[in-house]
């Protein structure tokens, strides 16, 4: 869905290279990488020490990785494209919401046996949707007009 989203609500958007690596990109490693993180789950105890970890596992981390790490990025790239003065809220909330994504994300990787890795997570995932949610309102205000 989150992937359909984003292919869709391009279009609502004045066109902008910016816009179109932003939405796509958010479109394949989030939309997309939460389907692969999902398909190949953890190993039993999250297998944090990477002690011969299964291909489930390996898989798993290396898409939730691209997926926190560029996810971020791409929020704010889609900020930085929406200069005009009608986008100048949302252009100020995806940065935001980019830059402190990426602060829990360095949390979440500066120690991976910390107790609250789980929360981190969370917390993330909450700023990923939260921007979805946001953006989904700038569509419908923009489209009404």
């Amino acid at each position: 869905m989150i992937t359909l989203f984003c292919l869709l609500g391009l279009n609502h958007f004045q066109p902008n290279k910016l816009l179109k690596i932003g939405f796509y990109g958010i479109g394949i490693f989030y939309g997309l990488g939460t389907i692969v993180t999902g398909i190949f789950p953890c190993d039993s105890g999250c297998n944090r020490e990477l002690i011969e970890p299964s291909f489930s596992q390996v898989v798993h981390n290396f898409s939730a990785l691209m997926m926190y790490q560029l996810t971020p990025f791409f929020i704010i790239l889609i900020g930085l494209g929406l200069k005009k003065s009608i986008y100048l809220r949302f252009t100020i909330q995806s940065v935001i919401i980019g830059v402190t994504s990426y602060f829990f994300v360095f949390t979440l990787g500066s120690d991976l046996s910390s107790e609250y890795n789980g929360i981190y997570q969370r917390i993330i995932e909450f700023f990923f949707g939260f921007w979805v949610l946001l953006c989904a309102f700038e569509i419908k205000k923009t489209a009404s007009q």
